[in-house]
């Protein structure tokens, strides 16, 4: 029989699901903060309404996406070392898979990365443009 039969322990789907969950509730109060504020239509789900959530909520889930997307890291380590035990002509697969874990966990780690980055931007500059309207008001 051709192919790789890859039974994950059953816990991690948990995590995944509840990190899907999680990201879920956020990006439903993205939408709704938005309809409120009259900024978005009721079947609005475009990126740009994200960034008016606050950054406190972020910084809630970047360790459960972080953990999540390291164990990506985790499973690509080991789908690699187990190329190295499988038959030759299924060890393609296996080194697929392996690098199909990669490229997914390295590119949601760097739009995490670039998500809280532009968060930490946005919040600094409201920050500075409210301490210089306080200042000016003085």
């Amino acid at each position: 029989s051709s192919g790789i039969n890859a039974e994950w322990p059953l816990r991690p789907g948990f995590y995944m699901s509840g990190c899907q969950v999680l990201q879920f509730y956020y990006q439903q109060g993205s939408l709704y903060k938005l309809r409120a504020l009259g900024r978005a239509e009721s079947m609005e789900v475009s990126a740009e309404g994200l960034r008016v959530k606050t950054f406190a909520d972020l910084q809630f889930l970047f360790p459960f996406f972080l953990v999540l997307y390291c164990y990506q890291f985790y499973n690509s380590y080991v789908l690699w070392h187990l190329a190295e035990i499988a038959r030759a002509d299924e060890r393609w697969e296996v080194l697929l898979c392996s690098c199909l874990f990669f490229v997914i966990a390295l590119g949601n780690i760097v739009t995490l990365l670039q998500v809280v980055y532009v968060k930490y931007q946005q919040r600094r500059t409201r920050i500075a443009s409210s301490s210089r309207s306080s200042v000016k008001s003085e």
